[in-house]
Order: C-alpha cells, then structure tokens, then sequence
C-alpha cells in the first residue's frame, strides 16, 4: 500500500482470484468506478497510508483503509472528470508509445555503433569481454581516463537547493528527499563529472 499498490478489477479480469494478503472492497452506487480509479492512480490513498505511519502493507488493516477520505462530486460530475483524464491518459499513452519507438531505434544504433563503430556493418571487429566492438578502437579502464574526486563542502556554501540526486532514468537532478541541516560532508560537483550510487547500482 506504501507503494501505491491499490487497484480495480476490470471487466476482462472479472472472475479471477487473488493472493489471500489483499483485502478486497465491493464499490457501492454513488462512486463511479473510472472517477475512483482515477482518485486512486492520484496517489490520493497512498499518501494516507504514510500519513498513518504504516511501515509496511501488512501494517494497513482494512478497518484503516476504510477510514481514508475522498472527495466524492456528483454521479454526473465523477464521469466527467474521469472522461476528461481518461482522455489524457490516452494521449500521454500514444506520446509514451511514440517515445518507446525512438528509443528502440536509439537501441538499436547504439548497438551498430559500438560494435562497428562509424564504419558500417561490414568493418572489421574484435572480440572483447564487453562485448564486440571496432578492431581499431582500445579497451580502457575507467582509472585510465577518470580521477575520483573527494572534495566536500567543508564551509557550507552551497544549501539544499544545489544538493543532488542521481537517476537511470535522467542522470543528476536536484534532490526531492529530505536533507539535514549540516551538509559540509557532502561532496563537491563540476561538470562533467560522472558519479553513481553505490547503494543502487543494481538499479543504475
């Protein structure tokens, strides 16, 4: 539930089963059911759950979660809205669908590119333990054109705004996560440097 794991069972799902671990609700006449799986894909009941303190899903009881509010419109009003943000998801859907082409196109250059390089196909390869890539080329270790840097900020000159997070997704952005006061123990960024996480390298 911390995770936003709430959801609707659809018309083409009807009938099926579930894990003995979820508690199940029967959505009574009065709360259309698109308007209130738009309330729950809000976040509207996930942030309950927090407010609640609940560390973990089997922390939230049934009796909890009927105690969450939402805001209830008129019949008329709920189908409107959903209608409304239905149509949206639809268009974010087919912009997603149109950035998911590109980037198997993006792939797939990738691939041609590291392993041929900007000779085409038929350009001679080596073998290596990362994979095939042009005969030309060299294989580094990052020591070998990286240097780690541990400067920190010791005198406190930058403040939450300039602190940092790193994403696979967009690579660093500016921190969302709660900071403390005293960050002289933070490290120093310029650019172009490259830098990971070490507690999530397992998700980039």
């Amino acid at each position: 539930a911390k995770e936003g794991g709430f959801g609707i069972v659809r018309e083409d799902t009807a009938g099926s089963i579930v894990s003995s671990h979820y508690f199940l609700f029967d959505v009574k006449f009065g709360l259309d059911i698109d308007y209130f799986e738009q309330v729950i894909r809000s976040g509207m009941l996930q942030r309950q759950v927090f407010a609640l303190g609940s560390t973990n899903y089997s922390a939230v009881r049934p009796t909890q979660v009927e105690g969450y509010v939402i805001p209830l419109p008129p019949i008329g009003e709920q189908r409107k809205i959903a209608e409304v943000l239905s149509d949206a998801d639809a268009n974010i859907a087919q912009v997603e669908a149109q950035i998911e082409a590109a980037q198997e196109v993006n792939r797939g250059a990738m691939q041609r590119l590291f392993t041929y390089g900007l000779s085409g196909d038929e350009a001679p390869n080596q073998e290596t333990k990362i994979g095939d890539i042009p005969q030309h080329w060299q294989v580094v270790r990052l020591r070998d054109v990286t240097s780690e840097s541990k400067l920190r900020n010791t005198k406190q000159r930058y403040d939450i705004e300039q602190v940092l997070s790193v994403s696979n997704q967009i690579g660093f952005f500016v921190s969302d996560r709660e900071l403390p006061d005293d960050l002289s123990r933070y490290k120093l960024v310029k650019h172009k440097y490259f830098g990971y996480n070490p507690m999530r390298l397992n998700v980039g």
